[in-house]
């Protein structure tokens, strides 16, 4: 069952927040500054799903594409690690989400031998688990920005998937993308791939997604979660004339998602 939040109860949990009183501003500004019918919203996101779907591929598609195709899964490499983090996650009692697509993700930072990637968003903390898995073995690092639910004690499950062994080669900044993507960007310099998986809005996103585009190598990746939202993703994709990678990831429901990649154009330095 879903944690409802009341307003009271939301209201005290920003009050106890103090280094989020700026997001907690300029969230207040963007809902006043609104003038759009939720309708608008709706039909960007039905564009959207439609534009999806026309170019939807299978994940095995995508790994063939990544030129992984024959590769082990994250399942069968680290079937351990994905045991254990199952069983760290149902010790939270607080619902933040489900995980992305686990082996696209793994199986993206292999293709690429990366040793540097920054991810927005991380609730239980899956998606950087699977980046882990890749970067832990080259001696190399997983950046991660992310703001907490707005529910009380969700600060405490924050990144649970992630064992002890792996934190030494993670950055876990608890920030607003608004704040910590800027701080994280100017620390770590180039960086060979890109996850965002943190705010769903088209405002968030066209803010986000050319500030990481921008910190990528050539022949690097940058890959979104959930661009079936809205169009945002379609539109960059037009904007850096890069063809996208749609991939479609089935849900237990029937639903569908749907997460984007793109690569820079050129050769790696």
């Amino acid at each position: 069952m879903p944690t409802i939040v009341t307003p009271i109860e939301r209201a005290l949990w920003w009050s106890k927040q103090p280094v989020f009183y700026g997001e907690f501003v300029r969230r207040m500004s963007a809902r006043l500054a609104r003038r759009r019918p939720v309708l608008w919203d709706e039909l960007g996101q039905r564009t959207a799903r439609e534009w999806c779907s026309c170019r939807a591929i299978s994940s095995n598609e995508a790994l063939a594409a990544l030129g992984r195709a024959e590769a082990a899964t994250i399942e069968d490499a680290h079937a351990t690690a994905l045991i254990e983090a199952q069983q760290r996650a149902k010790r939270c009692s607080i619902p933040m989400g489900g995980p992305a697509d686990l082996n696209l993700l793994f199986q993206a930072a292999e293709s690429l031998a990366a040793t540097n990637v920054v991810e927005t968003g991380v609730a239980l903390g899956w998606s950087s688990l699977a980046l882990l898995l890749s970067v832990n073995h080259r001696g190399g690092r997983v950046a991660s920005v992310d703001f907490p639910y707005v529910i009380r004690g969700s600060s405490s499950c924050v990144g649970v998937c992630v064992p002890p062994a792996l934190k030494a080669n993670w950055d876990l900044v608890r920030l607003p993308d608004r704040d910590g993507l800027p701080k994280v960007l100017g620390r770590v310099g180039t960086v060979d791939m890109c996850h965002y998986d943190s705010a769903k809005s088209s405002v968030a996103r066209r803010w986000a997604f050319p500030l990481l585009w921008q910190s990528l190598r050539p022949g690097g990746l940058f890959i979104s979660d959930d661009i079936g939202d809205n169009m945002v993703f379609a539109e960059f994709a037009t904007l850096v004339c890069c063809d996208p990678m749609v991939v479609l990831t089935p849900q237990g429901d029937g639903s569908a998602k749907y997460a984007g990649v793109l690569r820079v154009p050129g050769t790696p330095l």
